[in-house]
Parts: structure tokens; C-alpha cells; sequence
């Protein structure tokens, strides 16, 4: 089979982080995949170099020009994008399979005009019974959407480097942000991590970002967050901010103990890598993370329904988009508690993620896609 991939390939982004795997499934069940990169090449895999067609970089439209490296029909066309480029980026398949997720929930949450466009798909792949929800709500047929999960890169089970973090604190609690967006909600995480543990406490929060000043307003510029956070709590525990590249993010999370989630996601992708990397996420009792964990591998915090803040959304902010917010109190204390039993717990924790392992592979993920109807 012929396959085209065109959307978010490059660049280091979790669309494309995903895409990138899904391709190397396909490959390794012996299709003939071709790969044209939407948001540039900078972080665009080696392993992959035979396989990119062409490139534009992140703004700019794949023209006929930049596209004449790719066959007019291929047996089956995905992409990872945003649904108004449905119409132009799975033109030339047989098979149409636009992904995308959505993070708040809601009628009429959605970007005016977005739904319109699963007309342009056979189906659209929502990652998690939590999207397909709000694609259902907003008026997206049912026959138009397939579950179909991410996965984890094999590295998390084939791997064992380690990246060096600057501590000598015993217990490392990690966030992972791609991006410093405000529904990644950091600010709910630097007050959890405030009111949970002093200098005094063997702990450190290690926070891989990619940090950089904020050019829209639902990113964050970090040396302000921090900066407000520190004046609140003066005796913290310690912040090690890692900021480069990390060709292979499994290593950092060998590298700690627990994974902290507190932000409006719409499949989770760093819970189902903590899981895998046989870690303890401690995450909100709702949201798309519910499709692939439980009690028996994962620590629940309290949260409730709020509405999301017009600064937290994309493209054109809704009124009716919701989210869910995390109680900060129990926060502190769901990570005191895991400090204090990360052995036993990781001890209860052993069968589930054994059995998520099995299961969300990315050559099982790509198998799906597959077999789709």
C-alpha cells in the first residue's frame, strides 16, 4: 500500500511526534509511506530522511510547487492537522484519515466552521473517547469518527539511557511540555508543588520546556510564572527547568519517579509514556487518560468543571468550552502521598502497566488505522 503522510511531521510537536510513529509502523509492515512535513524539518528524524517527499515550513502552504515530489493518488492519505486543512492535505487518497483532538469540552466549543470539514475525510481518528464526546456535541456524525489511541515509542521498553539532571534530590517529579501553553495549566502545578513540599523535603520538580517568550495569549512566558511562584513560596522545594532537545524523551523519564498532569489535554500522551516508562502519573480523576488507566495505574486528583478561559483556547475562543480544574490542596497531598509510598505503589501498579504496554504499541496503533473500514 501506498501511503501519504502530509501535516505536522516535523519540528518537535506532539502531532508530529505522532505522525512520525505512525509512519514508522507502516513502514515496518512494509508499506511504502511518503512524508511531506508542514511545520519544517529542524527536528525531523534521521531514520526517517529516506522517506520526506518535501517541506514547507510552519505557516506556509504546501503548493503545487513544493509538492511535486508526491504521486496524485496514494492508497491512503492521513494527517495530523487542524480539520479547516482536511480539504487540501488528504486530497490525494484513496482513503482520507484526518486526526485531531480537541481539549475542551462543550457544545458549540469548537472553532466556528471546523466540524464542516469531516465531509473531507472518510474518517476523522479522534485519539480518545473524551474528543470523539466532543466531536459528537458538536455535530460531527458518528459514522465519520474512529477511536483510534497514540501510542509510545518502544524506546520506553528497548532503552535504558538516562538523562543527567543537575540534583542530588532523591525524588524527581516530572512535567513534560512540548509547548508553554496556559491549558497545560503550569501555574496549577507550581502552586500544588508550593503548598506539597519545602526545601526541606528530598524532592525536586523537574520541567522540561521548550521555553520561549509567549507570541500568543494562550502561551506563557515562564520566567513570569516562575518569578510570581517563588515570591508566594519562598522556602520551595527545587525547580530544575531542562530546555533542550531530548532526542529520545524516554530517557528523561527513566530519569524520575512520578509524572505530574494537570492540564486540558485531549489524549494525554505524557500519562501513557509515564505508564510505560513503569513511573506513577499523578493526573486529574477526568479527561481522555480515562481510556487507558485506572486506580491500579494512575493517582487521581480532585477536579471540577470549569469554564475554560478564553486566554487557554485556540483559533477563536468559545464562551462554552469547558475544562476540568484541578483542587490544588489535594494536589499536594496526592504528591506527599506518592513521595512517601512510591515503592508499593509501584508494586500495585506492576500488572496494569504490564497489560497498557501490550496495548498501546504504535505498531498496534498503526494496525488500526489499517484495518479501518
Amino acid at each position: 500500500m501506498k501511503i501519504l503522510a502530509l501535516g505536522y511531521n516535523g519540528d518537535n510537536h506532539s502531532w508530529s511526534h505522532t505522525s512520525q510513529n505512525i509512519c514508522r509502523s507502516f513502514i515496518k509492515h512494509g508499506h511504502e509511506v511518503h512524508i511531506f512535513s508542514t511545520n519544517g524539518i529542524k527536528h525531523f528524524p534521521e531514520d526517517l530522511r529516506p522517506n520526506l517527499k518535501g517541506f514547507v515550513e510552519m505557516n506556509q502552504l504546501p503548493t503545487a510547487e513544493k509538492t511535486v515530489n508526491l504521486l496524485r493518488n496514494y492508497d491512503m492519505n492521513i494527517s495530523y492537522t487542524a480539520p479547516k486543512n482536511f480539504q487540501n492535505y488528504l486530497a490525494r487518497g484513496n482513503k482520507k484519515y484526518g486526526i485531531w483532538t480537541a481539549e475542551f469540552s462543550g457544545k458549540n466549543s469548537l472553532p466556528p466552521g471546523f466540524c464542516k470539514n469531516y465531509k473531507h475525510t472518510d474518517k476523522i481518528l479522534a485519539p480518545s473517547t473524551f474528543s470523539k464526546e466532543i466531536f459528537l456535541e458538536n455535530g460531527i456524525p458518528q459514522d465519520h469518527i474512529e477511536v483510534v489511541p497514540h501510542g509510545y515509542s518502544e524506546s520506553f521498553t528497548h532503552r535504558d539511557n538516562i538523562h543527567p539532571i543537575k540534583t542530588d534530590r532523591k525524588f524527581k517529579f516530572l512535567v513534560n511540555y512540548g509547548q508553554l501553553h496556559k491549558r497545560k495549566n503550569i501555574s496549577a502545578v507550581l502552586e500544588s508543588w508550593g503548598k506539597a513540599f519545602t526545601n526541606k523535603d528530598d524532592v525536586v520538580l523537574v520541567a522540561k520546556l521548550n521555553i520561549k517568550p509567549a507570541q500568543f495569549p494562550f502561551e506563557i512566558t515562564w520566567s513570569n510564572v516562575f518569578d510570581n511562584f517563588k515570591k508566594k513560596y519562598k522556602n520551595h522545594a527545587p525547580v530544575v527547568v531542562v530546555s533542550e532537545f531530548i532526542s529520545d524523551i524516554s530517557d528523561i523519564y527513566r530519569s524520575c519517579n512520578a509524572l505530574i498532569s494537570l492540564g486540558a489535554e485531549g489524549f494525554n500522551l505524557p500519562v501513557l509514556e509515564c505508564v510505560a516508562a513503569k513511573k506513577i502519573p499523578v493526573c486529574l480523576s477526568k479527561g481522555p487518560h480515562l481510556d487507558f488507566t485506572n486506580e491500579n495505574s494512575a493517582i487521581y486528583v480532585n477536579c471540577s468543571e470549569v469554564r475554560a478561559p478564553v486566554d487557554f483556547q485556540y483559533w477563536q475562543p468559545s464562551p462554552y468550552a469547558k475544562m476540568n480544574q484541578a483542587n490544588t490542596d489535594d494536589v499536594a497531598e496526592k504528591l506527599q502521598y506518592v513521595f512517601n509510598n512510591e515503592k508499593s505503589l509501584l508494586e500495585k501498579f506492576d500488572k496494569e502497566q504490564n497489560r497498557i504496554r501490550s496495548e498501546y504499541t504504535w505498531d498496534k496503533i498503526a494496525k488500526k488505522i489499517e484495518e479501518l473500514k
